[in-house]
């Protein structure tokens, strides 16, 4: 390989590196903090009575509805 006459070779294969090793790094950083923040497999998300609530039962006969003073559909 013929010697340079200058260092203008150099310098932009050194800034693609390091654009490259940028780009990696952020990849990688964004996928490792992506793992960290998703739970284990055995840890509990959702507890029993979070899902009885999101199903409705919550043990009382309550239906949640608009005030009236807000229905939009009465005239």
């Amino acid at each position: 390989m013929p010697i340079p006459a200058s260092n203008a070779r150099v310098r932009t294969t050194r800034a693609r590196n390091q654009a490259i090793l940028s780009i990696l790094g952020v990849i990688g950083g964004g996928w490792l903090l992506f793992r960290a923040q998703s739970p284990n497999k055995t840890d509990i998300v959702v507890s029993a009575r979070d899902e009885k609530t999101m199903a409705g039962k919550t043990g009382e006969d309550k239906t949640a509805r608009m005030p009236s003073s807000e229905d939009r559909t009465k005239p």
